[in-house]
């Protein structure tokens, strides 16, 4: 069965020609004046992991972004392949980066990201949308 052993929110991310994965400005709070409000760059981080079996065949993924309300605000779908581990190694792993812009967020309240792996909710990261008052002055 195919894992999610790592999911954050953050500024952004890049995986790294030897496969570190390089991570910048983990959040789970965004803070607004007032709604709608639009955050210029999400970065969704996923670390999948596979077994040996689950090497070279094809599994559909799909990212659910939904409002408290139950409303579907970012449906994407893809497919997700692993390498074959080395000789030896039982697992493998695949970092995977989503990038979303200028994304709207119409109240205050948490935004789910479900991550789903053959149509089954395999992790969720949850984003909270919160108001910040302005200073009187």
């Amino acid at each position: 069965m195919i894992k999610i052993p790592f999911a954050v929110i953050a500024d952004s991310a890049n995986v790294s020609r030897e496969g570190k994965l390089n991570i910048l400005g983990i959040f789970q709070n965004i803070g607004a004046n007032t709604v709608p409000a639009t955050h210029p760059q999400i970065s969704l981080i996923l670390t999948f992991q596979g077994e040996r079996g689950d090497a070279n065949s094809e599994h559909p993924i799909k990212i659910q972004m939904v409002s408290a309300d139950g409303e579907v605000m970012i449906n994407i779908e893809a497919s997700l392949r692993f390498n074959i581990p080395p000789s030896g190694e039982h697992s493998v792993l695949a970092h995977q980066i989503f990038q979303f812009a200028n994304i709207t967020f119409p109240r205050f309240g948490t935004y789910d990201l479900n991550i789903f792996i053959n149509n089954e909710v395999r992790k969720t990261v949850s984003l909270n949308v919160i108001e910040v008052k302005q200073p009187v002055n």
